[in-house]
């Protein structure tokens, strides 16, 4: 599946099904993040919930302390 995550074409494989799945792929599973899929931000209690579709627009923004 197509998907354009962060403003870039990413080709996902076949299992990727939400977005739950999606953050898994990145490895953000277990970070505090934001996402936003087709310009609706989502409740993360909701991300395993939410089904991509081919072609979806998936915003995803983590945060890294430091100083």
């Amino acid at each position: 599946m197509k998907l354009i995550v962060n403003g870039q074409p990413v080709e996902m494989p076949e299992h990727v099904a939400t977005v739950q799945h999606v953050l898994a792929y990145f490895g953000l599973e277990n970070r505090i993040v934001v996402v936003e899929v087709d310009a609706q931000i989502l409740d993360m209690h909701h991300f395993a919930d939410r089904i991509v579709d081919e072609g979806a627009r998936i915003e995803i923004v983590h945060f890294v302390g430091g100083g």
